[in-house]
């Protein structure tokens, strides 16, 4: 073949091979890579999407579990009383937590109680849980007591659920029901989740075939289902629902368009070099075909010639004679023509080993080459920060995720010390220890805290190894590094939630055990004692139905801050729920020390707070146990220290009281004074008398009694014999009782009033109504409904009030007393002159009758003063048009005075 087709042919073959090497190359190493690199990013992307959605389902489950084991809850599943409702289920609680439904089942399977908020921000019944197999696996907790938590459908669509068992607040058992609550899954909430992992994802029911994942054992990635579509990767995932209907997908999305690019410029760049290929092989052989062929061919001819004569003369002499490098190549060619044949048969073999050397030196070349571009691409996808560094801690590369970490460009990094981005959380020792493990076993790894280049604080994990070359000696070192702040936030946020109440921020129920337990420890090691303070706030609950939710929340964080106020930095103040505080004192000298302690909380408490304008009093009752002495258990120091309490509030409020076994007495006999009136209310125990209310009329024949009404009082039978209310009313008072009791009370009395009236017996009825039901904001209501269940005349109903019940907001009592005479009943004032008796005040109420408590009535023949005061408050009823009405007159003297005075 003619040189000048050699020559093309070689340099088009040449362009051809290496087209098909860059081809081989993509398609076996580059194409994959990209494959691999795309598909591990939607791996992630997928993995984060699922990370956000399982810390939204933490958080519920949390909820959960903080109403679950409360004994609140387990009280009001078994006694199904509304006040729990009344103060934990409000929309309140629904903004605050979140949350979009709240449901409560009993042991049974029976709902004591299942709403959802709907867009209107109002509670509404709900019944999306019952659903067979929905309700059975939500119930169903096995005998580990544990958590439920998934995804369920219902009519409102997909929800994250959770379902505790209610349990005691200790965590024990048995079982009362379940807690179950949770969220809808839609559009704001999918906004929440993509703001959290960061990535487009799309939430909904979709049939993917393949296993279906449980949510309950977490995410199964080889069950990812990876999809290209329209510039786009996407990584589907199922999760089975609770009850295994209608399964629940996530779709991540993740751009590709930066890997589609480079596909593109690499097939650019093979199209084009196969184009120059073509061109330039075309171009050479028209060169060499004037330039050099025809030269060389008349050289070649000589050669033949002088091969087949060995006449060195036979070359031409116009070859000789040229002026270029052809004709320098004729005149030298008879004088090596000898010395090229005596040393060819050398030259052959030092070229025939050379050109192996040559050979297989660009190969390893070419591989060496290769790697370094795979490597460098490598290191410049990886979303983790890579720094590679000299032996002594030089950065020599680092890659963009590094630089964005850090906050610094490359030329800012390379050729100094990383110690530029300390940010000196961590001692001297601390490093010394890493470059210690460092050279001893060549790797380290562990969380470090660095500082950006804006001067922001930052932690992550790095992973540092060593690298040695092919004698075993070390020559670099590589650092691999991932920003954890996300992560180190959400640890610090589920530790918040379990240890920390979230309205004060003080040490909740479980942080408290801990402390106290703690405490107890150093107190046995060190020989020293602790005191616990027990705190209850006194009329807590009257405030909080009152002014509502919001003030009693004001007012509890209020209360927190003083406490602190008065105790010392080394003591711990904890809030165990409610109206209910503790204080730890650690290292106390004698009891004086407490005491102290005790009076500095009580008297601050004792200023008034002010509350939408207004100012509240609130005080607390202070119950004192002290470790070793009173118990050495943490919770029968916190028992000792709930019964002092009690003792405080028996003792008039506002007070403390040191654990004494008549404190445990008398907790003891609360509790099972308690539980009798549960009970005896659902066996109607308790019984209603009629003390009669009569009129003096003159007559010739002297002075005649009419009867005129009757006051209902309350007696509770118990195996044939009556209670005294002053044994159990209190009780009643203090739990809440006293709001169904007061209504079964009212109930009953004006069925009885009307049924008199049936029998032509016209007489108004007399109920008392306590502190508790007078704040109750349903009083109007059932007051009416007892009115109108019975028929009987409003004319008919008096309700007699105490004045210590106005004193607190004196303007919304003469508000509510309004209202009740709306309705056309009659108020009365009982027991007037053993409180708050005020003139300026008695004018403002818009009563009926003073009625004169029966202590002064004894004194009437006791002493001149116990008459003046009978007749001084008879005068003050006239002097406001009330009417007077004496209670306990016993005896004919007592009559006759009363009548004489206008009583």
């Amino acid at each position: 073949m003619k040189l000048r087709y050699s020559i093309s042919w070689l340099t088009l073959a040449s362009i051809l091979m290496y087209s098909l090497f860059v081809f081989i190359i993509q398609t076996a190493f580059i194409s994959p890579a990209f494959d691999r690199i795309e598909d591990e990013s939607a791996r992630r992307d997928l993995e984060r999407t699922l990370n956000s959605l399982k810390i939204e389902q933490e958080h519920i489950s949390l909820t959960a579990r903080d109403y679950g084991q409360w004994d609140d809850t387990v009280s009001f599943v078994r006694t199904l009383n509304r006040d729990y409702i009344n103060s934990n289920m409000l929309p309140e609680t629904f903004k605050n937590t979140g949350l979009d439904f709240f449901a409560i089942y009993n042991d049974k399977g029976t709902a004591c109680y299942s709403s959802r908020i709907n867009k209107k921000g109002f509670i509404v019944p709900w019944k999306g849980l019952e659903r067979d197999t929905l309700l059975k696996r939500l119930l169903n907790h096995g005998s580990g007591l544990n958590n439920i938590n998934g995804i369920i459908h219902t009519e409102m669509g997909y929800c994250i659920v959770a379902s505790s068992p209610v349990l005691k607040s200790d965590g024990t058992g048995p079982s009362a029901g379940s807690f179950i609550t949770g969220k809808i899954i839609d559009g704001d909430m999918t906004i929440k989740l993509r703001s959290i992992s960061g990535v487009p994802a799309i939430f909904g029911e979709e049939h993917i075939q393949g296993k279906i994942v449980n949510a309950a054992s977490g995410l199964n990635l080889n069950n990812i289902i990876i999809e290209r579509e329209k510039g786009n990767i996407c990584a589907k995932t199922v999760i089975e629902t609770v009850d295994g209907i209608k399964p629940y997908s996530v779709k991540s999305i993740t751009d590709i368009s930066a890997t589609t690019a480079g596909r593109r410029i690499i097939y650019s760049f093979l199209i084009t070099g196969l184009i120059f290929g073509a061109g330039f092989s075309f171009f050479s052989g028209f060169f060499l075909q004037k330039m050099v062929s025809r030269p060389i061919n008349s050289l070649a001819e000589t050669a033949r010639f002088i091969n087949l004569t060995a006449d060195s003369a036979a070359v031409p002499a116009e070859l000789i004679n040229r002026k270029d490098e052809i004709g320098s190549l004729a005149a030298s060619f008879n004088i090596m023509h000898q010395r090229l044949r005596t040393s060819h048969k050398e030259i052959s073999k030092i070229n025939e080993t050379l050109e192996e050397k040559v050979n297989e030196r660009t190969a390893e070349l070419v591989r060496a080459n290769d790697n370094l571009m795979f490597m460098a691409r490598v290191m410049e996808s990886t979303s983790e920060g890579v720094v590679i560094t000299d032996l002594n801690a030089n950065m020599l590369k680092v890659n963009e995720s590094f630089c964005r970490m850090s906050g610094y460009e490359q030329d800012e990094l390379l050729g100094r010390n990383p110690g530029i981005m300390k940010s000196y959380r961590q001692d001297t020792a601390f490093y010394e220890d890493m470059w210690e493990r460092l050279t001893s076993t060549g790797q380290w790894s562990g969380e470090i805290w660095d500082r950006r280049k804006n001067g922001d604080i930052y932690p992550k994990w790095l992973t540092i190894n060593t690298i040695y070359d092919e004698n075993g000696r070390p020559v670099n070192y590589v650092g691999i590094c991932a920003d954890i702040t996300r992560i180190k936030k959400a640890e610090e946020q589920v530790h918040r939630l379990a240890y920390f109440d979230p309205l004060t921020g003080l040490p909740n129920r479980t942080l408290f055990h801990d402390r106290l337990s703690q405490a107890m420890g150093r107190s046995n090691r060190y020989r020293h004692r602790i005191g616990l303070l027990y705190l209850d706030l006194d009329r807590f609950k009257d405030i909080n139905e009152t002014l509502g939710h919001a003030a009693g929340d004001d007012l509890l964080v209020e209360v927190a801050h003083r406490i602190k106020g008065r105790v010392r930095e080394s003591d711990t103040v904890c809030r165990l729920g409610g109206d209910e505080f503790t204080v730890i004192l650690d290292f106390i000298g004698n009891n004086d020390h407490v005491r102290v302690i005790a009076e500095n909380i009580i008297e601050g408490l004792g200023r008034p707070f002010t509350l939408l304008d207004r100012e509240i009093y609130a005080n607390a009752s202070i119950g004192i146990a002290i470790f070793p002495d009173d118990d050495n258990s943490t919770e029968g120091l916190l028992r000792k220290a709930d019964s002092a309490m009690y003792m405080a509030k028996d003792a008039g409020r506002g007070t403390y009281r040191f654990a004494s076994a008549e404190a445990e007495h008398k907790s003891r006999q609360r509790i099972e004074i308690e539980g009798n009136m549960r009970r005896a209310m659902d066996t109607q125990q308790f019984r209603l008398f009629y003390q009669p209310q009569v009129a003096l009329d003159e007559t010739q024949e002297g002075c005649r009694m009419e009867l005129i009404g009757a006051e209902a009082l309350i007696r509770w039978n118990v195996n044939g014999s009556n209670v005294s209310p002053e044994s159990f009313i209190h009780v009643a008072e203090e739990t809440g009782l006293i709001i169904p009791l007061g209504r079964w009370i009212l109930n009953e009395a004006c069925r009885s009033a009307a049924q008199w009236e049936q029998r032509g017996q016209k007489l108004k009825i007399a109920v008392n109504i306590s502190a508790r039901q007078f704040e109750d904001p349903q009083l109007l209501a059932y007051v009416d409904e007892a009115l109108s269940d019975s028929g009987l005349l409003p004319s008919r109903l008096q309700l007699e009030l105490t004045e210590s019940m106005f004193m607190n907001d004196v303007d919304n009592a003469v508000k509510t007393m309004n209202a009740l005479r709306a309705l056309g009943i009659s108020l009365a004032i009982d027991d007037f002159g053993t409180g708050y008796s005020s003139m300026s005040y008695l004018g403002r109420y818009p009563v009926d009758c003073l009625k004169i408590d029966k202590s002064f009535i004894d004194g009437l023949e006791m002493s001149d003063t116990g008459e003046d005061v009978v007749t001084a408050v008879i005068t003050l009823a006239h002097a406001f048009g009330l009417v007077s009405v004496a209670e306990g007159v016993e005896t004919l003297y007592q009559l006759e005075a009363l009548h004489k005075r206008g009583c």
